[in-house]
């Protein structure tokens, strides 16, 4: 009889230590994948993208929902996800890959430290933007004018019975 293999718990977002823009090396065993920068995380899979890491031809939306069933499929190269098990921080200070920590700094920030050197892991900022945002006024998008909520919009057509 086959076993069933049960599913296993996704690691609660407060344990995790891996962050877009970090640099990780990614290992399979004790094969070295590569090095590069993390694009995107997904807790609830556990699952790490990396920038060059894993590359996989996936059809390109145009060629996948093309009428025409004669026409070739069209491929993209792209990255896969890794498990985030296999994924080191880079140490800052020696460029080698690191296990971390979590400290608590004096102030009561919760921060991250490589095992390795001690050094402190900060998180990596996003890019600005490219044009600055610009918020409409909440007041102005939400309020309905006053002519279009006194506008009678429910009159009975002609035909309708009329009561009495």
């Amino acid at each position: 009889a086959r076993r069933e293999i049960k599913p296993q718990q996704p690691l609660p977002d407060w344990k995790w230590g891996i962050f877009a823009r970090d640099e990780v090396a990614v290992y399979h065993g004790k094969r070295k994948m590569g090095q590069g920068k993390v694009l995107r995380v997904d807790h609830a899979r556990s699952r790490v993208w990396v920038e060059g890491i894993k590359l996989r031809e996936f059809a390109t939306e145009e060629s996948a929902n093309d009428p025409d069933p004669s026409r070739p499929l069209e491929y993209e190269l792209r990255e896969d996800s890794v498990h985030y098990s296999q994924c080191n921080l880079i140490d800052p200070v020696d460029g080698r890959r690191t296990r971390l920590r979590w400290r608590y700094l004096p102030d009561g920030r919760r921060v991250r430290v490589a095992v390795r050197s001690g050094a402190l892991l900060p998180r990596v900022p996003p890019p600005p933007p490219d044009e600055p945002r610009e918020f409409p006024r909440w007041s102005e998008r939400l309020t309905t004018p006053r002519d279009a909520v006194l506008e009678r919009t429910n009159i009975a057509p002609q035909w309708a019975k009329q009561r009495v």
